[in-house]
C-alpha cells in the first residue's frame, strides 16, 4: 500500500472547489426550474391542477431543505473526507490518474451511465426490501405528481441511496467539477421535469430517456413495479420493467402505504411502522391495500374535467395562497372595472345632452 501522491492531493484541491459551487449550483438550478416547470404546467398540464401552492406543499418545501439540500451536501461532504483520506494501491492510484485525464465530455457520460445504472438497482431495492421500502415509501406518498413532488424524499433514503454511488464515483477519480455539472445541475432538473405535471410527449426519445409519461407511471398506484430507471430508459427496457402504454396517463398516485400527511409524521413512518407490524415490501403492501385504495382514492381528471378536489380544510384557504400573480392579476381587473365605472360614459351623455336640447327648444317655441 503507497499514500496517495499529487494525484491525490489535487483531487482533494478539486473536490475542495466542488464543496464551494455545490449549494450555489443547486440553487441557480431551482431558480430555473420554479418558473420553467411552473409555466409548463399551466401551459400544458397532463391533469388540471390549477394551484400553484396546493395541498402539502409546504411538508415538500420542508422536504426539500432538508433532504434536497442539507442531507445530499453533507454526504457529499463527508464521502469527500473519507475518501481523501485512505491510502490507495500503486495501480489504483494509476488507474484514477487515467481516468481523470478523459476528456471531460467523456467523463459526463461515464458519471451518467455509472449513476443511472447504479441507481436502477438501488432503486428496485427500495421497492423490493421491506426495510428499504418504508423509507421510499415517502417519496410516492403525493396524490399529485408536479414540479415539486420530486424533492419529497426520507433523509434516511438519501443516505441509502446516495453513499455507494458517491464512493463509486469518489474511487474512480473522476474530474470534480464534471460531477458537479451532472450533481447539481442535469440531475435536479431533470429530476424535476419528470416529475411535473406536464403534457409533453417524445414519441422517439421516450424508449431511451426518461420522460414525464413514463415516469409518472412509475408514481402510479397500479401497476407496481414498473419504470425504475431514473435517466435512462434502457436499463428498463433492458431488465423488463419498462411500461409505456401508448396515449395513456394514470388516473391514481400515490403510496399504497398509510404514510402520514404532515412532516414530523414522514420522518418518523419508517421506524414506526417497521416496530408496529411486519414489513412489508411495495407489492405487498399492494395486494394488502389495493382494494381499498382504489375505493377511496381521488380519481386525478383529465384536461377537460373539473380541478381535482382536495380536503375541505385547505378548500378554505387554497385560494388566499394559489399564486401571487393570480392575486395581481384579481387586483389588476378590479381596476379596470373600477376605472371604467368612474369615467364618464359617452353614451350616457348623449340622452341626457339630447333632452336638455328639447327641453330649450320647447322653451323657445312656447
Amino acid at each position: 500500500m503507497q499514500p496517495a501522491n499529487g494525484t491525490n492531493t489535487a483531487n482533494r484541491k478539486g473536490w475542495g472547489r466542488f464543496m464551494e459551487a455545490y449549494v450555489w449550483a443547486r440553487a441557480v438550478a431551482f431558480a430555473i426550474c420554479i418558473p420553467a416547470f411552473g409555466a409548463l404546467e399551466l401551459l400544458w398540464p397532463a391533469h388540471r391542477q390549477i394551484y400553484f401552492f396546493r395541498y402539502q406543499w409546504l411538508t415538500d418545501t420542508a422536504h426539500f431543505f432538508v433532504s434536497y439540500v442539507i442531507a445530499r451536501a453533507g454526504l457529499v461532504f463527508f464521502t469527500v473526507l473519507f475518501i481523501d483520506s485512505l491510502q490507495f494501491p500503486g495501480w489504483l492510484v494509476s488507474f484514477r490518474a487515467g481516468v481523470n485525464a478523459q476528456p471531460l465530455w467523456l467523463q459526463f457520460v461515464e458519471i451518467l451511465l455509472i449513476v443511472d445504472f447504479l441507481q436502477y438497482w438501488i432503486h428496485r431495492c427500495m421497492h423490493d426490501v421491506p426495510f428499504l421500502w418504508k423509507f421510499h415509501a415517502i417519496h410516492h406518498s403525493p396524490e399529485q405528481l408536479d414540479w415539486l413532488a420530486s424533492v419529497r424524499g426520507h433523509p434516511g433514503e438519501e443516505l441509502l441511496r446516495r453513499i455507494p454511488i458517491l464512493i463509486v464515483l469518489a474511487l474512480c477519480g473522476l474530474d470534480p467539477m464534471m460531477f458537479l455539472l451532472y450533481w447539481a445541475g442535469f440531475d435536479p432538473v431533470h429530476a424535476t421535469f419528470v416529475h411535473s405535471n406536464v403534457r409533453v410527449k417524445f414519441p422517439g426519445l421516450r424508449w431511451l430517456v426518461v420522460t414525464p409519461e413514463t415516469h409518472h407511471w412509475h408514481h402510479a398506484v397500479a401497476p407496481v413495479g414498473k419504470n425504475f430507471a431514473g435517466r435512462l430508459a434502457i436499463w428498463d427496457r433492458m431488465f423488463g420493467t419498462f411500461h409505456m402504454p401508448i396515449g395513456e396517463l394514470p388516473t391514481v398516485y400515490g403510496s399504497s402505504e398509510p404514510v402520514p400527511k404532515h412532516y414530523l409524521g414522514q420522518i418518523l413512518y419508517p421506524f414506526v411502522s417497521l416496530f408496529s407490524r411486519r414489513g412489508w415490501t411495495e407489492a405487498e403492501t399492494q395486494q394488502g391495500r389495493a382494494s381499498v385504495r382504489l375505493a377511496d382514492a381521488p380519481m386525478l381528471p383529465s384536461v377537460r374535467q373539473e380541478p381535482l378536489p382536495v380536503p375541505a380544510a385547505w378548500s378554505q384557504r387554497r385560494y388566499l395562497m394559489q399564486s401571487g400573480l393570480g392575486a395581481l392579476t384579481k387586483s389588476a381587473r378590479r381596476w379596470r372595472l373600477h376605472g371604467k365605472r368612474d369615467a364618464p360614459n359617452a353614451s350616457d351623455a348623449s340622452p341626457q345632452a339630447d333632452a336638455s336640447a328639447g327641453s330649450s327648444r320647447s322653451s323657445h317655441d312656447a
